[in-house]
């Protein structure tokens, strides 16, 4: 009897780097080209959790650092934080505070993120194809985790949809708009494939890792010009 398994794909080690590259570098820029606020630091820790995972897939691939497994479980640990983050920049942008959401929502994350790295065969495989990194989960944790996952995801969304209807600031309607289409990213293109190949539930996970970039984009470029306030200079009047 094959044991089913849960599996993560992602990019070649190429690509892996190349995308780290990118979300250092959104996050370099939101350091430098917005003000110190709780929103750019939520969206400066989204960059570089997303790169911190790349890295780990590299490390997976490359191992040039050693101990491979422990470096997928550092990986997991990084993306189990990303959708409270998200939820978490919709409370930021509305200033509604939503505490003991995000205090739940932080707790189940963290308790996942530790489970991961102090536990050894929470991910019972780990393999490099040369093409994309397979990580496979242990069927009972992966059934409550990516259930979680998913509902994070979806309570962000929601929040944004429901603050675009009752926001009367066209920036920030039009912030929680670009917001929703980068989660979109996430959950339209996994409900979709779901939807017509109920067998590919498996492979789902890869298609999240690889519209995380969008996501990436979509917070750094959009979401935060729209809300954030710019390190902008200030000129010198001339008589």
């Amino acid at each position: 009897m094959n044991r089913k398994r849960n599996t993560l794909y992602c990019f070649s080690p190429p690509v892996m780097i190349l995308t780290m590259i990118i979300e250092v570098a959104l996050a370099i820029y939101a350091l430098v080209r917005f003000k110190h606020t709780l929103l750019r630091n939520l969206a400066i820790a989204t960059f570089l959790l997303l790169a911190f995972f790349q890295f780990a897939e590299f490390q997976v691939c490359a191992n040039t650092l050693g101990n491979p497994e422990l470096w997928s479980r550092f990986g997991y640990a990084a993306i189990t934080l990303l959708p409270v983050l998200g939820v978490h920049v919709i409370s930021s942008i509305s200033h509604r505070h939503n505490r003991q959401l995000l205090i739940a929502l932080y707790s189940i994350s963290i308790a996942f993120a530790l489970f991961f790295i102090s536990t050894p065969d929470a991910i019972g495989m780990t393999r490099c194809t040369g093409r994309y990194v397979l990580f496979s989960l242990q069927p009972a944790i992966a059934s409550m985790y990516y259930l979680f996952y998913s509902t994070v995801l979806l309570i962000g969304t929601g929040l944004a949809i429901v603050n675009f209807r009752n926001e009367k600031r066209q920036n920030i309607r039009h912030a929680y708009i670009w917001f929703v289409v980068g989660s979109l990213a996430f959950c339209l293109p996994t409900g979709i494939i779901y939807i017509l190949r109920p067998s590919s539930l498996d492979s789902l996970p890869s298609i999240m890792c690889g519209f995380a970039v969008l996501f990436a984009f979509v917070l750094g470029l959009r979401v935060l010009p729209l809300v954030g306030k710019q390190n902008t200079p200030v000129r010198n009047k001339t008589r």
